[in-house]
């Protein structure tokens, strides 16, 4: 349901005890992810139900300043978060529910709300619940399971032997011999951005074919795995709430993003899924010129309709 102002929107009663709020906080220099505004509503509004809230969220892949517990946490005190009792969870902090590792202080929780931002996503076109569920309540490992499928793959065959990909590379994962004059790949941390196989003149560097619909499926089992655990151990004790403001073309993970689309509002729901539709269905009503994958989001609800 689409609410003017995040005050209106009613926190259901069972959403009490000790409330993970899964938040991503943004990156470094980013400035349109949920603000401390936004969150404090939402929190005052939990406490209201006698809860407990903490804010929660998971590591990066790749390398970066949330890449440590420590470096998320100066992060989000950056980001405005300073003060509110945060649980930045470390790699080993997991347990395995249907072989996904998820993070524990989530686990550890009485009740989950699942405080996302709609905006656009590389992988799933558009960023919602079911993204900030599936790959941010798990691991580095995780992670890296996710992204697997997108991983460049190298036909030595054709490559032109230019070094573009080694140059393209935001993390410094591909190196080049310049004696002879071939890649050398360290994709321990790759996230499968693409921007190798994008500058790829050649293509000799490449995505398998299914590799998009692999990398949904897998944020999709991950999130099932959270609400399934819910589901079955604390009376499905989940809500979710989207800020639709400040929508970007990229995920909060980008410092600087375009904003795409004018400010929309508030939404709620009990499915991740249900949200993850009408923020959509709203965001090509209001605004049809948005650059964001539709393509990628028709795929990605298809895949996410096997679980939710």
């Amino acid at each position: 349901m689409l609410f003017e102002n995040l005050e209106d929107i009613e926190i259901p009663s069972c959403i009490s005890g000790k409330v993970a709020v899964k938040l991503h906080m943004g990156e470094r220099g980013n400035k349109t992810h949920v603000s401390r505004e936004e969150v404090d509503l939402v929190l005052d509004k939990i406490r209201e139900n006698n809860g407990i809230p903490f804010l929660v969220d998971s590591l990066t892949l790749y390398p970066n300043a949330r890449y440590t517990v420590e470096g998320y946490e100066a992060v989000a005190r950056e980001n405005g978060f300073e003060g509110l009792h945060l649980e930045i969870a470390s790699n080993e902090d997991i347990t395995l529910i249907n072989g996904i590792p998820v993070i524990n202080p989530v686990l550890g929780a009485d009740s989950l709300l699942v405080l996302s931002h709609g905006k656009g996503h590389a992988a799933t076109g558009f960023g919602g619940a079911i993204k900030n569920l599936g790959m941010g309540c798990t691991s580095r490992e995780g992670k890296k399971w996710m992204h697997f499928p997108a991983f460049p793959k190298y036909d030595r065959k054709l490559c032109a032997h230019c070094g573009a990909c080694a140059d393209s590379c935001p993390f410094g994962f591909i190196g080049f011999d310049s004696t002879k004059k071939i890649p050398a790949f360290d994709l321990s941390d790759c996230c499968g951005c693409g921007s190798c196989t994008d500058s790829c003149p050649a293509k000799a560097l490449y995505k398998e074919r299914e590799a998009n619909e692999e990398v949904m499926d897998r944020i999709c089992r991950g999130a099932h795995a959270v609400t399934e655990y819910f589901l079955k151990n604390r009376g499905n004790r989940v809500f979710y709430v989207m800020v639709l403001k400040r929508i970007t073309e990229s995920c909060d993970c980008v410092a600087e993003s375009e904003i795409i689309a004018p400010d929309i509002g508030f939404l709620s729901a009990s499915n991740p899924l249900e949200i993850d539709e009408e923020a959509v269905s709203l965001l090509k009503e209001k605004s049809p010129a948005a650059a964001l994958e539709w393509g990628a989001w028709e795929l990605f609800k298809k895949v996410a309709a096997k679980y939710f």
